[in-house]
């Protein structure tokens, strides 16, 4: 039938805001240097974001995605994918609770082009995240998590404590 003004923003009986929103940009990255590409402001000490980095200049060709999900207290968890190529460096600094920036970082060898425009997409879940791109002002400095893609495979840093490291599970064919 035909719908009336209350529900003109419904699909399948939800509200528009009830989906996965995201977030689009671009960034020129220099080989070496990290650049921030966004902050998200998390809710009850919860924040979890999907970013998809994708881009590809001379011998560089970056396709990697990344679950990022920070709590409170340096609880930071980074479980990236990359495709067989350019390995990335995502970086997450948050302000010890649901706050974080995330950088990127591309490296390799001297073959590598020195730049490269860089698109990525940043996707949340929870209604109340809020992602600003390409951030202005003051960056967070709290507590830092790294982790480096290796090409064509996964790994996961952080196991949602306190101080832990990097991991590859053993008994994780599709890790490794």
């Amino acid at each position: 039938g035909s719908g009336t003004g209350s529900d003109s923003d419904l699909l399948d009986g939800r509200h528009g805001s009830q989906y996965v929103k995201s977030n689009e940009s671009s960034a020129v990255l220099t080989k070496g240097t990290k650049k921030r590409l966004f902050r998200v402001n998390g809710q009850s000490l919860a924040a979890v974001v999907r970013v998809h980095l994708f881009g590809t200049t001379d011998n560089v060709v970056v396709n990697t995605i990344a679950d990022i999900i920070v709590n409170h207290s340096q609880s930071i968890k980074i479980d990236a994918s990359s495709g067989r190529y350019t390995p990335v460096t995502i970086e997450v600094i948050s302000n010890g609770n649901d706050d974080f920036d995330v950088y990127a970082m591309y490296d390799g060898s001297a073959s590598l082009g020195t730049s490269l425009t860089m698109k990525y997409v940043v996707q949340t879940t929870h209604s109340d995240t809020v992602v600003t791109l390409n951030p202005t002002g003051a960056a967070y400095s709290t507590y830092t998590k790294s982790v480096t893609t290796p090409t064509d495979s996964r790994v996961v840093t952080g196991r949602m404590g306190i101080g832990t490291d990097s991991f590859r599970p053993s008994n994780c064919p599709e890790c490794a």
